[in-house]
Order: C-alpha cells, then sequence, then structure tokens
C-alpha cells in the first residue's frame, strides 16, 4: 500500500480555544503599536500601546491565512482598527472569519465606494478583489479573526496611509457608528 506524503500544513480545524496552537505553528509574527498607526487615527496614539497582532501561516500551496488578534480601546472616540489594505495582486479575494469578540470590517472600492459589515462571534465575511479592507474592534474584549488568502495577494499598504479611508468607527453615546473622515 502506498502512503501519500505527509504534507507541511496537516487539516485541521479552528475554533477559540485553539488560537494558541494557530499562534504556537505560525510562520510570522507582526506587532502593529500605537507607533506603528501614526497617521492612521485622529488623535495622537500612545506610542507603546499594542493595538493588534497578526500570525501567519504561510501555506505549502496556493493558501496563506492570517490570526489578527485585535485589542480593545479607542484612541480619542476611535475605536482600535488595522491599518488597513488593498492587495497588489489585482484577483486577490480574502475571506475573514470571527473566532471572537465583535468588530467591523470597512471595505473600499478603489473608486471610492464604501461598504460596512459588523461580524459576531462564528460570523465571516467575503472580499471582493479590488477591495481595500480594514478591521475595527468595536467590542470589550479581543476581536480574533482568521483571514484566508491567496498566496500572491501582496499588502499595499501605501495607498491607505496616503490616502486614507472614507470613513471611521467612533463611539457615539456608548455605541459604533460609522462617520465620514474628516481627513479624507
Amino acid at each position: 500500500m502506498n502512503m501519500a506524503e505527509p504534507s507541511i500544513l496537516d487539516p485541521f480545524r479552528l475554533r477559540k480555544e485553539d488560537v494558541n496552537t494557530f499562534i504556537s505553528n505560525s510562520d510570522n509574527h507582526i506587532i502593529r503599536k500605537g507607533k506603528d498607526m501614526k497617521g492612521f487615527f485622529q488623535n495622537d496614539v500612545e506610542l507603546d500601546l499594542v493595538i493588534y497582532e497578526v500570525h501567519e501561516i504561510y501555506g505549502p500551496h496556493s493558501t496563506d491565512m492570517g490570526l489578527t488578534i485585535m485589542k480593545p480601546g479607542k484612541v480619542g472616540r476611535e475605536y482600535h482598527m488595522t491599518k488597513g489594505h488593498f492587495h497588489e495582486s489585482a484577483s486577490a479575494d480574502e475571506y475573514y472569519f470571527c473566532l471572537a469578540g465583535k468588530g467591523m470590517i470597512i471595505m473600499q472600492s478603489a473608486k471610492g465606494e464604501i461598504r460596512h459589515l459588523l461580524l459576531n462571534e462564528g460570523e465571516g465575511v467575503y472580499v471582493p478583489s479590488g477591495w481595500a479592507h480594514r478591521t475595527v474592534n468595536v467590542g470589550n474584549k479581543d476581536f480574533i479573526l482568521l483571514a484566508i488568502f491567496p498566496k500572491d495577494a501582496g499588502h499595499d499598504y501605501g495607498t491607505i496611509e496616503d490616502e486614507g479611508f472614507g470613513v471611521i468607527v467612533v463611539e457615539v453615546d456608548g455605541q459604533p457608528e460609522v462617520i465620514d473622515n474628516p481627513s479624507f
């Protein structure tokens, strides 16, 4: 009987209880602190404050994965958020699944069309190719997301850093509200 060669990445199920296993097997770890997010928020941000972390696993074939752990909190009235990015590959799309917490995903097309969706634990969202995307923690605990994207997707952070998003998410009367970005 012929045995198949073992793969680099065995089949797995990922639940919020398995996050530490994902982290311990990650190929890359990125920590985004306030100093990395200067200019992304309307107000000054504490330089050593950890906003979010990303743990990446590089798949053996066509797909990579990222696990984002976004800390709860706000800078001024703005909820913690990721930098956001377009993909360098024009055909790259992405899937996000919320494993824990509560947040939003903000999407913006190259033409400036805006979409935003609330994500609760157990829900997912599809980001089509050509749409920039950013995640925002609107809850009071860690917002943990699994992202699945093509290996050749690439990340264009520069466009968002230069141009920004057309909307921001702020707290109004204790609730998240999407408003026009006054700096856009």
